[in-house]
């Protein structure tokens, strides 16, 4: 076999391999150093694990207030195949992550923001091991100065609704900080929030002339992070929220503090479908009779 074969045999097997990992590859030079890169961790689990950590702030009637102490090491190092008690904080497990798949996006977002120059991305690669981060390499030579990168968090026609309940972001001082998910909020008050949009609304505003407007003012940022929540097909009873990852590249912020990745942490609440008499009555759900389990 020439030379030439053997290569386009390797091609294929690569991508062969790549496409059965699940993974989505985009052009990316191995020869890149550790500062020219920039990890964009993102972590799924089941809301009662962010629970499990949650401390209220000093503002009970404000949920931005609240932090999730020992949250980031556990998720670092703490997944675990075995069965983990409510109050052992240092462990995840393994089956409290929930499966959602990671894209980095192109398409419509190069045409919204073609001033951010070349992207260039390593495959979204799952949790491994003992972390429950899912970890999308940057490659930061050839992006622009302020460059803005787009990912989609999403993972639907599971036996059950599934919503975005908590949302956390790492601060630089590494503690993770509560984004709350709201519908709408006031004009000056846009700190820390993640909006809630509905599918039709937002593919309405994405193929709008002024997309970017709208995804600026939808998309608030904090730390350099944005979120926004694409709320579930309500015609789907198995259908579940996606979420839109917006990560504002600060090159000279990025430095300052010596930042080499970005962390963002995400609750998803399992809704089971209730329109089942029997699941009802015999399931242990009493909210049909005005108790129980809120719905």
């Amino acid at each position: 076999m020439e030379k030439k074969e053997k290569l386009l045999v390797k091609k294929i097997l690569i991508g062969l391999l790549t496409l059965l990992a699940g993974l989505t590859v985009y052009p990316f030079p191995p020869e890149l150093s550790a500062e020219q890169i920039l990890l964009i961790k993102i972590a799924d689990v089941r809301d009662w694990v962010m629970e499990q950590h949650l401390d209220r702030g000093e503002n009970m009637w404000d949920e931005r207030d609240d932090t999730f102490p020992g949250l980031g090491l556990a998720l670092d190092t703490g997944v675990i195949d075995k069965s983990v008690w409510w109050g052992d904080k240092e462990h995840i497990e393994r089956s409290s992550l929930a499966e959602k798949k990671v894209t980095f996006l192109e398409g419509r977002m190069i045409e919204l923001y073609p001033e951010r120059g070349e992207v260039k991305v390593r495959g979204c690669e799952p949790p491994s091991k003992e972390t429950a981060w899912n970890i999308c390499t940057v490659g930061l030579e050839g992006l622009k100065e302020g460059a803005d990168l787009f990912f989609e968090i999403s993972g639907g026609y599971k036996p059950y609704e599934q919503h975005l309940f908590y949302a956390g972001i790492r601060n630089p001082s590494g503690e993770i900080e509560r984004i709350s998910v709201r519908r709408e909020a006031a004009r000056d008050d846009r700190g820390k929030v993640a909006f809630l949009v509905t599918q039709a609304e937002f593919s309405f505003h994405l193929a709008r002339n002024d997309a970017k407007d709208w995804l600026e003012r939808m998309v608030p940022l904090e730390y350099g992070i944005g979120l926004l929540v694409i709320e579930r097909d309500k015609n789907n009873d198995r259908d579940t929220d996606k979420c839109l990852l917006k990560v504002h590249l600060d090159r000279v912020e990025l430095e300052k503090r010596k930042i080499k990745s970005i962390e963002v942490v995400l609750g998803w609440r399992d809704k089971p479908i209730r329109d089942f008499p029997s699941f009802n009555i015999w399931g242990g759900d009493k909210g049909v009779f005005g108790g129980g389990v809120a719905k």
